[in-house]
Protein backbone atom coordinates (compact mmCIF):
# COMPACT_ATOMS: atom_id res chain seq x y z
CA UNK A 1 0.00 0.00 0.00
CA UNK A 2 0.86 3.56 -0.73
CA UNK A 3 1.14 5.90 1.83
CA UNK A 4 -0.14 9.16 1.49
CA UNK A 5 -0.03 12.31 3.80
CA UNK A 6 -2.18 15.27 3.10
CA UNK A 7 -1.14 18.78 4.49
CA UNK A 8 -3.85 21.27 5.16
CA UNK A 9 -3.03 25.05 6.68
CA UNK A 10 -5.33 27.28 5.30
CA UNK A 11 -8.91 27.73 4.47
CA UNK A 12 -7.94 27.77 1.06
CA UNK A 13 -6.30 24.34 0.69
CA UNK A 14 -9.20 22.93 2.67
CA UNK A 15 -11.19 23.87 0.43
CA UNK A 16 -9.06 22.54 -2.64
CA UNK A 17 -7.45 18.95 -0.75
CA UNK A 18 -11.42 17.96 0.52
CA UNK A 19 -11.78 16.60 -3.04
CA UNK A 20 -8.75 14.79 -3.15
CA UNK A 21 -8.89 13.15 0.49
CA UNK A 22 -12.53 11.72 -0.14
CA UNK A 23 -11.16 10.11 -3.47
CA UNK A 24 -7.96 8.86 -1.52
CA UNK A 25 -10.74 7.50 1.00
CA UNK A 26 -12.26 5.30 -1.67
CA UNK A 27 -9.07 3.74 -2.31
CA UNK A 28 -8.27 0.15 -0.64
CA UNK A 29 -4.23 0.77 -1.90
CA UNK A 30 -3.89 3.83 -0.02
CA UNK A 31 -2.78 4.54 3.46
CA UNK A 32 -3.96 8.19 4.23
CA UNK A 33 -3.10 10.38 6.87
CA UNK A 34 -4.10 13.84 7.16
CA UNK A 35 -2.51 16.96 9.18
CA UNK A 36 -3.42 20.39 10.07
CA UNK A 37 -0.22 22.57 10.27
CA UNK A 38 -2.99 24.73 12.14
CA UNK A 39 -1.75 27.63 10.14
CA UNK A 40 -5.32 29.43 9.92
CA UNK A 41 -7.04 28.10 13.50
CA UNK A 42 -10.80 29.13 13.64
CA UNK A 43 -11.06 29.45 9.83
CA UNK A 44 -9.34 25.97 9.06
CA UNK A 45 -11.54 24.55 11.83
CA UNK A 46 -14.88 25.95 10.62
CA UNK A 47 -13.65 24.40 6.92
CA UNK A 48 -12.79 21.35 7.90
CA UNK A 49 -16.66 20.52 9.40
CA UNK A 50 -17.85 21.87 6.04
CA UNK A 51 -16.24 19.13 4.54
CA UNK A 52 -16.56 16.51 7.04
CA UNK A 53 -12.60 16.23 7.25
CA UNK A 54 -11.31 14.97 10.66
CA UNK A 55 -7.26 15.66 10.93
CA UNK A 56 -4.75 12.78 12.47
CA UNK A 57 -2.29 15.33 13.43
CA UNK A 58 -2.38 18.72 14.17
CA UNK A 59 0.44 21.25 14.86
CA UNK A 60 -1.36 23.95 16.27
CA UNK A 61 1.61 26.18 15.38
CA UNK A 62 -0.25 29.41 14.58
CA UNK A 63 0.37 32.19 17.45
CA UNK A 64 -0.88 35.87 17.57
CA UNK A 65 0.97 38.14 15.60
CA UNK A 66 4.12 35.72 15.19
CA UNK A 67 6.32 36.74 11.88
CA UNK A 68 6.15 34.87 8.79
CA UNK A 69 9.80 33.43 9.82
CA UNK A 70 8.74 32.09 13.08
CA UNK A 71 5.63 30.67 11.49
CA UNK A 72 7.92 28.92 8.44
CA UNK A 73 10.37 27.75 11.61
CA UNK A 74 7.76 26.26 13.65
CA UNK A 75 6.29 24.18 10.47
CA UNK A 76 9.75 23.13 9.33
CA UNK A 77 10.61 21.74 13.19
CA UNK A 78 6.57 19.68 13.49
CA UNK A 79 7.04 18.73 9.75
CA UNK A 80 10.33 17.15 10.25
CA UNK A 81 9.44 15.53 13.20
CA UNK A 82 6.14 13.83 11.89
CA UNK A 83 8.32 12.52 8.61
CA UNK A 84 10.78 11.10 11.15
CA UNK A 85 7.95 9.22 13.42
CA UNK A 86 5.39 8.23 10.76
CA UNK A 87 5.86 6.36 7.13
CA UNK A 88 5.38 8.43 4.46
CA UNK A 89 5.48 7.80 0.70
CA UNK A 90 4.45 10.91 -0.96
CA UNK A 91 3.17 14.20 1.61
CA UNK A 92 0.60 16.02 -0.75
CA UNK A 93 0.59 19.87 -0.50
CA UNK A 94 -1.63 22.71 -2.15
CA UNK A 95 -0.90 26.28 -3.55
CA UNK A 96 1.67 28.48 -2.71
CA UNK A 97 0.58 29.07 0.76
CA UNK A 98 4.12 28.65 3.83
CA UNK A 99 2.26 25.17 5.04
CA UNK A 100 2.69 24.02 1.33
CA UNK A 101 6.32 25.84 1.43
CA UNK A 102 7.68 24.37 4.71
CA UNK A 103 6.20 20.83 4.93
CA UNK A 104 7.45 20.16 0.44
CA UNK A 105 11.16 20.48 2.12
CA UNK A 106 10.63 18.82 5.39
CA UNK A 107 9.57 16.24 3.16
CA UNK A 108 12.13 16.81 0.28
CA UNK A 109 14.76 16.65 3.30
CA UNK A 110 13.67 13.68 4.72
CA UNK A 111 13.40 11.82 1.30
CA UNK A 112 9.69 12.01 1.03
CA UNK A 113 8.54 12.26 -2.26
CA UNK A 114 6.24 15.75 -2.91
CA UNK A 115 2.77 15.89 -4.78
CA UNK A 116 1.88 19.68 -5.90
CA UNK A 117 -1.48 19.93 -6.05
CA UNK A 118 -2.25 23.36 -8.01
CA UNK A 119 1.08 23.91 -9.34
CA UNK A 120 2.50 26.26 -12.23
CA UNK A 121 0.67 29.54 -11.23
CA UNK A 122 2.91 32.22 -11.70
CA UNK A 123 2.54 36.10 -11.48
CA UNK A 124 6.40 36.62 -12.57
CA UNK A 125 6.52 39.35 -9.70
CA UNK A 126 8.41 37.80 -6.44
CA UNK A 127 6.81 40.37 -4.31
CA UNK A 128 3.12 40.30 -5.36
CA UNK A 129 1.72 38.18 -4.21
CA UNK A 130 4.10 38.42 -1.00
CA UNK A 131 5.16 35.76 0.00
CA UNK A 132 3.66 33.31 -2.16
CA UNK A 133 5.04 33.79 -5.48
CA UNK A 134 8.50 32.57 -3.74
CA UNK A 135 6.53 29.70 -2.25
CA UNK A 136 4.73 28.03 -5.20
CA UNK A 137 8.70 28.62 -7.04
CA UNK A 138 10.21 26.59 -4.32
CA UNK A 139 7.65 23.92 -4.39
CA UNK A 140 8.24 23.48 -8.13
CA UNK A 141 12.22 22.94 -7.58
CA UNK A 142 11.52 19.52 -5.78
CA UNK A 143 8.42 18.17 -6.20
CA UNK A 144 7.69 14.81 -7.44
CA UNK A 145 4.54 15.21 -8.77
CA UNK A 146 3.47 18.85 -10.57
CA UNK A 147 -0.54 18.67 -10.45
CA UNK A 148 -1.26 22.00 -12.81
CA UNK A 149 -4.49 23.25 -13.21
CA UNK A 150 -4.14 24.77 -16.92
CA UNK A 151 -1.76 24.14 -19.92
CA UNK A 152 -0.65 28.02 -19.15
CA UNK A 153 0.41 26.64 -15.90
CA UNK A 154 2.48 23.57 -17.50
CA UNK A 155 4.05 26.21 -19.72
CA UNK A 156 5.23 28.22 -16.70
CA UNK A 157 6.94 25.48 -14.93
CA UNK A 158 8.63 24.04 -18.17
CA UNK A 159 10.05 27.34 -18.92
CA UNK A 160 11.41 27.15 -15.46
CA UNK A 161 12.92 24.11 -16.18
CA UNK A 162 10.64 21.38 -14.66
CA UNK A 163 10.77 18.08 -16.04
CA UNK A 164 7.61 17.49 -18.51
CA UNK A 165 7.60 13.92 -17.49
CA UNK A 166 6.82 15.64 -13.72
CA UNK A 167 3.98 17.78 -15.18
CA UNK A 168 0.50 16.66 -15.15
CA UNK A 169 -2.29 18.97 -16.44
CA UNK A 170 -5.61 18.24 -14.44
CA UNK A 171 -7.45 21.37 -13.94
CA UNK A 172 -8.03 22.65 -10.48
CA UNK A 173 -10.00 21.00 -7.37
CA UNK A 174 -11.77 24.16 -6.73
CA UNK A 175 -14.30 22.94 -9.46
CA UNK A 176 -14.78 19.68 -7.56
CA UNK A 177 -15.22 21.49 -4.24
CA UNK A 178 -17.56 23.95 -5.66
CA UNK A 179 -19.41 21.08 -7.98
CA UNK A 180 -20.18 18.97 -4.51
CA UNK A 181 -21.40 21.63 -2.74
CA UNK A 182 -23.75 22.91 -5.07
CA UNK A 183 -25.22 19.64 -5.30
CA UNK A 184 -25.39 19.94 -1.53
CA UNK A 185 -27.05 22.92 -1.30
CA UNK A 186 -29.83 21.96 -4.30
CA UNK A 187 -30.64 19.34 -1.54
CA UNK A 188 -30.23 21.32 1.92
CA UNK A 189 -30.22 25.20 2.13
CA UNK A 190 -30.26 24.90 5.70
CA UNK A 191 -26.38 24.63 4.86
CA UNK A 192 -26.34 28.28 4.35
CA UNK A 193 -26.43 30.24 7.33
CA UNK A 194 -29.87 31.91 8.26
CA UNK A 195 -28.02 35.31 8.44
CA UNK A 196 -26.99 34.82 5.01
CA UNK A 197 -29.86 33.30 3.30
CA UNK A 198 -31.78 35.94 4.65
CA UNK A 199 -30.15 38.71 3.86
CA UNK A 200 -30.06 37.58 -0.09
CA UNK A 201 -33.84 36.89 0.42
CA UNK A 202 -34.40 40.45 1.72
CA UNK A 203 -32.35 42.33 -1.41
CA UNK A 204 -34.18 40.15 -3.81
CA UNK A 205 -37.36 41.60 -2.62
CA UNK A 206 -36.49 44.88 -2.89
CA UNK A 207 -35.27 44.38 -6.61
CA UNK A 208 -31.90 45.23 -5.61
CA UNK A 209 -28.78 44.22 -7.32
CA UNK A 210 -25.70 42.26 -5.33
CA UNK A 211 -22.34 43.04 -5.01
CA UNK A 212 -19.97 40.38 -3.09
CA UNK A 213 -16.69 41.21 -1.89
CA UNK A 214 -13.66 39.99 -0.45
CA UNK A 215 -10.22 41.77 0.48
CA UNK A 216 -7.59 40.40 2.65
CA UNK A 217 -4.30 39.90 0.71
CA UNK A 218 -1.11 40.53 2.20
CA UNK A 219 0.46 42.99 -0.20
CA UNK A 220 -3.13 45.01 -0.30
CA UNK A 221 -2.97 46.15 3.59
CA UNK A 222 -1.75 49.26 4.68
CA UNK A 223 -2.91 52.32 2.06
CA UNK A 224 -3.56 49.99 -0.92
CA UNK A 225 -6.66 48.73 1.24
CA UNK A 226 -7.65 52.10 2.25
CA UNK A 227 -7.61 53.01 -1.38
CA UNK A 228 -9.81 50.11 -2.82
CA UNK A 229 -12.46 51.15 0.00
CA UNK A 230 -12.28 54.50 -0.72
CA UNK A 231 -12.79 53.40 -4.42
CA UNK A 232 -15.73 51.26 -3.11
CA UNK A 233 -17.39 53.86 -0.68
CA UNK A 234 -17.70 56.10 -3.87
CA UNK A 235 -19.17 53.72 -6.20
CA UNK A 236 -21.91 52.63 -3.58
CA UNK A 237 -22.84 56.01 -2.94
CA UNK A 238 -23.42 55.88 -6.84
CA UNK A 239 -25.01 52.51 -6.79
CA UNK A 240 -28.28 53.23 -5.09
CA UNK A 241 -29.35 49.87 -7.05
CA UNK A 242 -26.76 47.50 -5.47
CA UNK A 243 -26.47 46.40 -2.62
CA UNK A 244 -22.25 45.67 -0.93
CA UNK A 245 -22.03 42.20 0.79
CA UNK A 246 -18.37 42.39 2.05
CA UNK A 247 -17.26 39.70 3.84
CA UNK A 248 -14.86 40.58 6.11
CA UNK A 249 -11.41 38.64 7.14
CA UNK A 250 -10.91 38.73 10.67
CA UNK A 251 -6.99 40.37 10.33
CA UNK A 252 -7.39 43.22 12.73
CA UNK A 253 -5.33 45.25 9.78
CA UNK A 254 -8.30 44.63 7.64
CA UNK A 255 -10.95 44.66 9.94
CA UNK A 256 -9.92 48.40 10.97
CA UNK A 257 -10.21 50.31 7.68
CA UNK A 258 -13.06 48.43 6.73
CA UNK A 259 -14.76 50.11 9.61
CA UNK A 260 -13.48 53.72 8.73
CA UNK A 261 -14.51 53.66 5.67
CA UNK A 262 -17.49 51.44 5.04
CA UNK A 263 -19.41 51.81 8.44
CA UNK A 264 -22.63 53.71 8.20
CA UNK A 265 -23.36 53.36 4.57
CA UNK A 266 -27.25 52.23 3.81
CA UNK A 267 -26.15 49.72 0.87
CA UNK A 268 -23.19 48.22 2.37
CA UNK A 269 -23.65 44.91 4.62
CA UNK A 270 -20.18 43.66 6.57
CA UNK A 271 -20.51 40.02 7.47
CA UNK A 272 -17.90 38.01 9.49
CA UNK A 273 -15.99 35.10 7.00
CA UNK A 274 -18.50 32.56 6.57
CA UNK A 275 -18.60 29.02 5.68
CA UNK A 276 -18.07 27.87 2.18
CA UNK A 277 -21.72 26.74 1.84
CA UNK A 278 -22.66 30.68 2.26
CA UNK A 279 -19.48 31.89 0.69
CA UNK A 280 -20.79 30.15 -2.47
CA UNK A 281 -24.38 31.20 -1.89
CA UNK A 282 -23.58 34.67 -1.70
CA UNK A 283 -21.43 34.04 -4.98
CA UNK A 284 -24.14 32.28 -6.90
CA UNK A 285 -26.41 35.43 -5.54
CA UNK A 286 -24.31 37.93 -6.95
CA UNK A 287 -24.56 40.56 -9.64
CA UNK A 288 -20.76 40.61 -9.74
CA UNK A 289 -17.93 40.53 -7.12
CA UNK A 290 -14.45 42.43 -5.96
CA UNK A 291 -11.77 40.41 -4.45
CA UNK A 292 -8.61 39.92 -4.06
CA UNK A 293 -8.82 35.74 -3.71
CA UNK A 294 -7.15 33.50 -5.87
CA UNK A 295 -9.84 31.07 -5.05
CA UNK A 296 -13.04 33.10 -6.15
CA UNK A 297 -10.95 34.53 -8.72
CA UNK A 298 -11.28 30.63 -10.50
CA UNK A 299 -14.68 30.10 -8.60
CA UNK A 300 -16.90 33.12 -10.82
CA UNK A 301 -15.92 31.51 -13.61
CA UNK A 302 -17.68 28.36 -13.41
CA UNK A 303 -21.03 30.72 -11.91
CA UNK A 304 -20.42 32.74 -15.00
CA UNK A 305 -20.25 36.37 -12.29
CA UNK A 306 -18.05 39.39 -13.48
CA UNK A 307 -15.43 40.24 -11.36
CA UNK A 308 -13.10 43.07 -10.36
CA UNK A 309 -9.85 41.45 -9.61
CA UNK A 310 -8.34 43.58 -6.80
CA UNK A 311 -4.78 43.44 -7.59
CA UNK A 312 -2.18 44.77 -9.64
CA UNK A 313 -0.76 41.04 -11.13
CA UNK A 314 -2.66 37.86 -11.08
CA UNK A 315 -1.34 34.35 -11.30
CA UNK A 316 -4.73 33.44 -13.21
CA UNK A 317 -4.71 35.03 -16.20
CA UNK A 318 -7.61 32.41 -17.66
CA UNK A 319 -10.23 34.67 -15.44
CA UNK A 320 -9.34 37.78 -17.37
CA UNK A 321 -8.92 35.92 -20.53
CA UNK A 322 -12.51 34.96 -19.99
CA UNK A 323 -13.86 37.67 -20.65
CA UNK A 324 -15.22 37.84 -16.93
CA UNK A 325 -12.36 39.38 -14.93
CA UNK A 326 -11.06 42.90 -14.88
CA UNK A 327 -7.74 43.71 -13.52
CA UNK A 328 -7.15 47.03 -11.13
CA UNK A 329 -4.55 48.09 -8.94
CA UNK A 330 -5.12 49.72 -5.76
CA UNK A 331 -6.73 53.05 -6.92
CA UNK A 332 -9.47 54.63 -5.52
CA UNK A 333 -10.05 56.06 -8.82
CA UNK A 334 -9.75 52.89 -10.48
CA UNK A 335 -11.64 50.79 -7.82
CA UNK A 336 -14.31 53.64 -8.62
CA UNK A 337 -14.32 53.18 -12.22
CA UNK A 338 -13.89 49.47 -12.30
CA UNK A 339 -16.98 49.35 -10.51
CA UNK A 340 -18.97 51.39 -12.49
CA UNK A 341 -18.25 49.94 -15.31
CA UNK A 342 -19.10 46.19 -14.49
CA UNK A 343 -22.67 47.50 -13.15
CA UNK A 344 -23.33 49.19 -16.51
CA UNK A 345 -22.34 46.35 -18.62
CA UNK A 346 -25.74 44.76 -20.00
CA UNK A 347 -24.03 41.68 -21.63
CA UNK A 348 -20.86 39.56 -21.28
CA UNK A 349 -19.25 37.68 -23.43
CA UNK A 350 -17.42 34.55 -22.04
CA UNK A 351 -16.14 31.12 -22.96
CA UNK A 352 -18.79 28.42 -22.50
CA UNK A 353 -15.52 25.77 -21.00
CA UNK A 354 -14.08 26.38 -18.00
CA UNK A 355 -10.51 26.53 -18.24
CA UNK A 356 -10.06 24.96 -14.65
CA UNK A 357 -11.82 21.80 -15.94
CA UNK A 358 -15.06 20.28 -15.11
CA UNK A 359 -14.77 18.72 -11.81
CA UNK A 360 -12.42 15.63 -12.21
CA UNK A 361 -9.40 16.71 -11.16
CA UNK A 362 -8.94 14.43 -7.99
CA UNK A 363 -9.87 11.92 -9.64
CA UNK A 364 -7.24 12.33 -11.94
CA UNK A 365 -4.90 12.92 -9.20
CA UNK A 366 -5.55 9.78 -7.54
CA UNK A 367 -6.30 7.93 -10.63
CA UNK A 368 -2.47 8.87 -10.75
CA UNK A 369 -1.45 7.36 -7.53
CA UNK A 370 -2.87 4.01 -7.98
CA UNK A 371 -1.27 3.49 -10.89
Amino acid sequence: MKRISVFIGTRPECIKLAPVVWELRKSENIKLEVISSGQHKDLLKQMAADFELEFDHNFEIMRESQSLSTMSAKILEKATQYFENHECDIAIVQGDTTTAAMIGMAAFYNGVKVAHVEAGLRSNNINRPFPEEMNRKLISTFATYNFAPTEGAKLNLLNEGVREESIYVVGNTVVDAQKIVLEKLLKNSNLISDRVFQLVESIKKENKKIIFMTCHRRENLGQPIYQILQGVKLAMEKLTNYTLIYAVHPNPKVHKPVAEVLSGLGNVVLLDSQSYFSTLHLLKSADFVLTDSGGIQEEVIALSKPVVVLRDETERPEVIESGLGQLVSASKELVYEACIRVAQRTQISTSSKNPYGEGRSARLIVNLFET
